[in-house]
Order: structure tokens, then sequence, then C-alpha cells
């Protein structure tokens, strides 16, 4: 089995790359979406702090190695 840090680089790189875009990019496609519905300027690496809290959240309410992908790939 890959270590949770080889499985989150292979998957920001490859193919959740290719369905959605670059991190970068799709962070800042992200925080403008919030920055609307939230009614304040909100900055692409706050999405990955929220994004890295709300993967916490997850893996406390149930321990499951998707989670710790993610996080990973959001830290």
């Amino acid at each position: 089995m890959k270590d949770i840090f080889t499985e989150a680089d292979e998957l920001a790189a490859g193919g959740r790359m290719d369905d959605y875009g670059t991190p970068e990019a799709s962070h800042a496609r992200i925080a403008a979406m919030w920055s609307v519905v939230f009614g304040v300027e909100v900055e692409p690496y706050q999405v990955a702090q929220a994004m890295v809290a709300f993967k916490l959240c997850r893996a406390i309410a149930s321990n499951k190695r998707d989670s710790y992908v993610d996080l990973v790939g959001y830290a």
C-alpha cells in the first residue's frame, strides 16, 4: 500500500488535476465564490486552511484513510 504522502501527491498532480485544474486555480475559483457567499474577501490560501479544518473534522468523526490523504494534499 502506498504511503499517504505519495497517494496525496499522485492525486493532486494527476487525476484530480485532470478533473479540476491545478490546486492554485481551483483554490482561486473557490476563494472567489466564497468571497461572494460570505461577503468578505477570501484568499486561496484560506481555502486550503479551511479544507484542512474540514478534513480534520471528518477524521475525528470517522477514521478513514481518504480524509488523511486529502488532509495531506491540502496541507
